[in-house]
């Protein structure tokens, strides 16, 4: 359990928790590009996919989303962060809470669940283990509207885990469904010089 992963330091524990209380490096690259760009989510439909503290989701609802549905791994992540969060950062004349939802559990429990189609797919750092990949790509495939984009913030390459942006690359392009296009994210630490990446995935073809 999410008690046993914080007792023991750690980030991931196979199917019992998945790091959704730390706020990971790639979900500020995000967020700087949303701000840079002023990109805007007025009347969208938003899914936060591994929503963790749901910052990407919380930043849709300040800019105009009208539906954001958070989904993470632990339900204990959901109750203890993202929602006091959502609570904490949206005004209290706000309507926008009335567009909230969240979901808990795997992506292949929620693809079985739930119905509704997106306008746009937040997420962040959630193609880290190779396994998870086929899920993950029914989640885009199945809920993104025809012309819906996700933007998916990710490193380069994941240690221990094996996965990475280009393993993603791979696997996207094998299935021959979605678009992607990717551009890299040039982030120095004290100790590790990281490259992280942004891709765009399209169920059709647009351009840039």
């Amino acid at each position: 359990n999410i008690v046993q992963a914080i007792n023991y330091k750690s980030d991931l524990l196979p199917n019992k928790y998945e790091g959704g209380f730390k706020v990971w490096e790639c979900t500020i690259d995000l967020l700087q590009y949303f701000i840079k760009n002023e990109i805007s989510f007025t009347g969208k439909s938003v899914l936060d996919l591994g929503c963790g503290a749901g910052f990407l989701g919380v930043y849709a609802l300040l800019n105009g989303a009208t539906d954001v549905h958070f989904q993470d791994y632990n339900e204990e992540v959901l109750k203890r962060l993202t929602i006091p969060n959502i609570a904490i950062n949206l005004p209290k004349s706000s309507n926008a809470a009335h567009g909230v939802r969240c979901f808990a559990g795997s992506w292949s429990r929620m693809a079985e669940k739930v119905t509704t189609q997106y306008d746009v797919i937040v997420s962040s750092e959630t193609i880290y283990c190779k396994k998870y990949y086929e899920s993950l790509h029914r989640i885009l495939k199945d809920f993104l509207k025809p012309e819906g984009m996700c933007l998916l913030a990710a490193k380069t390459y994941y240690f221990g885990v094996g996965g990475g942006v280009r393993e993603f690359e791979r696997f996207v392009g094998s299935m021959d469904v979605l678009k992607f296009k990717t551009f890299p994210v040039f982030n120095e630490g004290a100790k590790f010089i990281l490259w992280h990446s942004i891709t765009f995935i399209h169920r059709c073809l647009l351009f840039f």
